[in-house]
């Protein structure tokens, strides 16, 4: 009887035991696409607990979504949000962003003792800009390019607005437009997405090239001056800044430029008019889920594994306590 006690005790102890193993309250249950050799690979590397499918390019990454191959995809804004992409984009949403964004601006060059005028003439483009931001002329024309609502925020223009239009200089880059003295150019770059692109005509379009007109129209309209506009268009980003430090050949940039880039080429940025990054997709097959971070939650725990639990110590004394009674009264 006493090997038949041994073994009940010994089962008992496993059993409590059992209960603080740690269980899952959950797991990665969704499948998110990103495509080879784009930022969203490594963003994957962090949530390992979820399949991550690996697409070979943008074309077949959103056929892959729309068709119901994956979940979720993780791509450029500029790819997925593209309206005149060759997919029906009411078969797939944009959720929202992930990792960091980066926002677009325009640029100018310096003032100098021979080329002065610039940061005023870039003044007027932000308060140009502010005033659209302000009116619905900015979401008919984000509208018309990308799908969903534009991120930029209040704190990115309302300095801007505040700040109201300069004063043209005597002789300056902004004066000389008012006064007819030359033309108002704008440099931009064909970069095949929705900021800007050649159509089949040969034309650069997108929404960059709206908005340099907008800019434009408004400038005219609160100074009182009707004057020549012209977009010049570029091969490479490169030639954007070439141009722009050629005070003879453009005014300002309208070409994707974020702050820091616009500043290590020696140029001025102004506000944002652009918001871009990685974002997530979902498609009308996609599960629905109550925000983007649950998509990516991992599995949780009911116990914390590295912790210690205290209740193993109440185990151990149990077990003690019943080997100990066996042997001192053996049946």
């Amino acid at each position: 009887m006493r090997g038949g006690h041994s073994n009940s005790a010994i089962f008992l102890i496993l059993v409590l035991l059992s209960a603080v193993v740690p269980v899952q309250a959950g797991t990665g249950e969704y499948s998110i696409g990103v495509i080879e050799g784009t930022p969203a690979v490594s963003y994957m590397h962090d949530y390992s607990h979820l399949d991550e499918v690996t697409f070979l390019n943008d074309e077949m990454a959103i056929r892959g979504l729309i068709n119901g191959e994956i979940d979720f995809l993780i791509a450029d804004h500029l790819v997925l949000a593209d309206i005149t992409g060759n997919f029906d984009y009411n078969e797939m949403s944009v959720l929202g962003g992930v990792g960091e964004s980066w926002k677009a601006v325009p640029v100018v060059r310096s003032d100098s003792t021979e080329d002065y005028g610039n940061i005023e003439l870039l003044q007027a483009v932000n308060a140009a800009i502010a005033e659209i931001y302000q009116s619905e002329e900015y979401e008919l024309l984000y509208s018309t390019w990308f799908t969903g609502m534009s991120n930029i925020e209040e704190s990115d223009y309302i300095a801007s607005l505040n700040d109201g239009w300069p004063t043209a200089s005597s002789g300056g880059r902004l004066e000389k437009i008012l006064n007819h003295d030359k033309e108002f150019l704008a440099c931009t770059y064909d970069q095949s997405n929705g900021l800007s692109s050649i159509d089949t005509e040969g034309k650069i379009i997108g929404f960059e090239i709206d908005l340099a007109e907008s800019i434009s129209k408004k400038i005219a309209e609160h100074y009182g001056s009707e004057f020549g506009f012209r977009i010049i268009e570029n091969f490479e980003k490169n030639d954007v800044v070439n141009e722009l430090l050629n005070e003879e050949n453009c005014d300002f940039g309208l070409a994707g430029f974020i702050s820091g880039e616009a500043i290590t080429n020696g140029l001025h940025p102004g506000i944002p008019y652009y918001s871009g990054g990685m974002v997530i997709a979902a498609s009308m097959q996609s599960p629905n889920v109550e925000s983007i971070s649950s998509i990516f939650e991992a599995p949780e725990f009911i116990e914390d594994v590295d912790g210690f639990d205290s209740r193993l110590i109440l185990i151990a004394l149990l077990a003690f306590f019943i080997v100990l009674r066996l042997r001192t009264n053996p049946i």
